[in-house]
């Protein structure tokens, strides 16, 4: 990026605003050659930048914002030598001009470190983007960007990825086993109705062998069914299993 003479006038005062701190390392520009050349003092004679020692894996910012436009940043350099990793910006505005040309040097970035996708745990399925992938109220356990998991419910609306470290970038629905009820903690006087034709009993718990006797509500054989039965064939009048629910 070719600098106006008032950006670079912008850096040669920080510079030597820089050095009063105690700051010595700097670089100026070549009036032959336009290159940059480290130097430990800086003069009013010529252009002067600040300049820093930056951590192995990291990108040195030279202006305007040249890579992948779906990077993600995970910390920068701020050029008064700050390590940010909540930098002054949001991480999804990253790639705006301002913070890569911005002519104050306090606010322009000097260097970064692009994140690093974590690995999808087993289990999980990877999601792009785009329209919520599961159910309204399905439970559900995410994985963002930055690795960190949370249980919650989907609101079956759009989960958004913006380029931030809690972008959503895999999933697991958080299936529910039933467990069968037994003859202490089955209610009394239950209604249930059979998944496989609708029809309604009422279910009375038996000690003996764990057996339920249904009377049917409407004309229909007596059935004797395990606790077992009753909770993968019958559910609830109001839907809800026959059994206690446990998170797997």
């Amino acid at each position: 990026m070719n600098k106006t003479t008032e950006q670079l006038n912008a850096d040669t005062l920080f510079a030597f605003q820089m050095a009063l701190k105690g700051h010595n390392q700097f670089e100026w520009q070549s009036e032959v050659s336009g290159n940059w050349l480290k130097t430990h003092t800086v003069t009013a004679e010529k252009n002067h930048r600040i300049y820093h020692d930056i951590p192995d894996g990291w990108k040195r910012s030279y202006g305007e914002w040249t890579g992948d436009k779906d990077a993600v940043i995970e910390e920068v350099m701020w050029c008064d030598g700050e390590i940010d990793k909540q930098p002054k910006v949001s991480l999804f505005k990253i790639h705006e001009p301002n913070n890569f040309t911005s002519e104050d040097p306090q606010y322009r970035i000097y260097a970064y470190k692009l994140a690093k996708s974590p690995a999808i745990p087993d289990g999980f399925t990877a999601w792009n983007g785009g329209e919520c992938p599961v159910a309204p109220d399905t439970k559900v356990e995410v994985f963002y960007r930055c690795g960190e998991t949370e249980t919650r419910n989907s609101s079956g609306s759009h989960w958004p990825q913006t380029k931030h470290r809690k972008d959503i970038i895999a999933y697991r629905v958080i299936e529910k086993k039933v467990i069968p009820w037994t003859f202490f903690d089955c209610p009394y006087d239950l209604r249930v109705r059979r998944k496989l034709d609708g029809k309604l009993f009422r279910a009375d718990p038996h000690p003996d062998d764990a057996l339920l006797s249904a009377s049917a509500y409407q004309d229909d054989e007596d059935n004797v069914v395990i606790y077992e039965t009753l909770a993968a064939d019958y559910l609830q009048l109001d839907g809800t299993v026959c059994g206690t629910e446990v998170e797997q």
